[in-house]
């Protein structure tokens, strides 16, 4: 058909495909996540990771553990184990960095964080910009 266009794509392509070939080279997603960071904890997380699963994590493994860094954050500071207590600890994480990026909250609740985008080159994924 000769159509000759950018694709773009969502959250997630990269947390269920793996082989990208040339189906997608060239294409661009958001992400949450990219092994390519060069940032202190996302280049500790991948050696550590790495070591234990042997193997790259994907996004999906990335948000699991911050999952645990924003449970771990609040149980620290809970003044005790009781339901209102945690619950409100973790209403007061705000502005901890993570694999994933620095997470804070706005008035509402809703989040703040940086959006990754990869681009597919040579059936690789690789980190095109981070805002």
């Amino acid at each position: 058909m000769g159509i000759n266009a950018q694709y773009l794509g969502g959250d997630g392509w990269d947390g269920i495909q793996t082989n990208f070939g040339k189906v997608a080279e060239g294409a661009i997603f958001a992400s949450q996540f990219s092994p390519d960071d060069k940032a202190e904890n996302v280049q500790k997380f991948m050696k550590a990771y790495k070591a234990k699963y042997n193997k790259e994590p994907i996004m999906f493994a990335a948000l699991g553990y911050d999952t645990v860094e924003i449970v771990e954050t609040a149980l620290k500071s809970t003044k005790d184990l009781s339901g209102t207590s945690i619950r409100e600890a973790m209403n007061n994480v705000s502005g901890i960095d993570l694999v994933t990026g620095k997470l804070k909250f706005d008035a509402d609740r809703n989040p703040e964080k940086a959006v990754t985008f990869i681009q597919v080159k040579g059936g690789k994924l690789t980190l095109k910009e981070k805002f």
